[in-house]
């Protein structure tokens, strides 16, 4: 059995959805299979009023995926399978966000000029995205490195040595943030707040 109903967010703007509703095992379960989009803007989506599509659901003139007998299998990724390690990959897509900011061109053009000899922009790389998805401290996040589906490794010396560098490029690093975040998103930043 389908059915539509109006789902407020956080903010009381009111989204449309559509719900199947089945028993499994002496269970009701319930799944969204279809996102209208916001109720004010069914008309100008080609859906008409929200009774009018109410109706079309009714009538059974609405395609959607069937949830109701979809088998469903539940991985540990923390689990061996066929003794190889698995690797978290999720972290690339945050990857993407780091290049848009260029953040590693303000890293790489200051490593010429030292003699570091370990990547400062892939170490940066790391530290933020076991931020984000694991805090914890430096030692630490040299450990939980072996979990990432990642091109190198480093040992805990070489995270802790980069540091020092990444407060030398702390300003730098922020402008190059402020500077890509102001093209990308068009935002003004006519009034800007500098602590001291």
């Amino acid at each position: 059995m389908v059915s539509i109903h109006k789902i407020p967010n956080r903010e009381g703007t009111l989204y449309v959805r559509m719900y199947e509703g089945w028993r499994e095992n002496g269970k009701r379960k319930t799944a969204v299979v279809k996102n209208f989009g916001r109720l004010d803007k069914l008309q100008e989506n080609g859906w008409g009023s929200f009774e009018e599509l109410q109706q079309k659901v009714r009538n059974g003139e609405i395609e959607y995926a069937s949830r109701k007998n979809q088998v469903t299998k539940t991985v540990f990724f923390d689990e061996n399978i066929n003794n190889s390690k698995v690797l978290y990959y999720g972290h690339k897509l945050l990857l993407g966000f780091h290049s848009m900011l260029e953040i590693n061109k303000v890293i790489d053009d200051y490593q010429k000029g030292t003699k570091v000899k370990y990547n400062l922009s892939k170490i940066l790389e790391l530290l933020v995205i076991l931020r984000i998805i694991s805090p914890a401290s430096k030692l630490r996040n040299s450990e939980d490195q072996v979990s990432l589906l990642l091109d190198e490794k480093w040992t805990y010396n070489q995270i802790d040595r980069s540091l020092d560098h990444f407060t030398n490029l702390k300003d730098k690093i922020q402008e190059a943030m402020h500077r890509n975040i102001t093209k990308l998103t068009n935002r003004t930043a006519s009034l800007v707040f500098r602590r001291n």
